[in-house]
């Protein structure tokens, strides 16, 4: 799957931020997503 994401997302992924839900966190970090 194709992901769109905003700046803020890929700052709360990058710094393990709370605010990242469980389902965008693993929705980033499924190696079959192309983001």
């Amino acid at each position: 799957m194709k992901l769109l994401l905003d700046t803020h997302l890929l700052i709360w992924a990058a710094s393990d931020d709370p605010a990242l839900s469980e389902q965008a966190r693993s929705l980033i970090e499924d190696p079959t997503n192309m983001l």
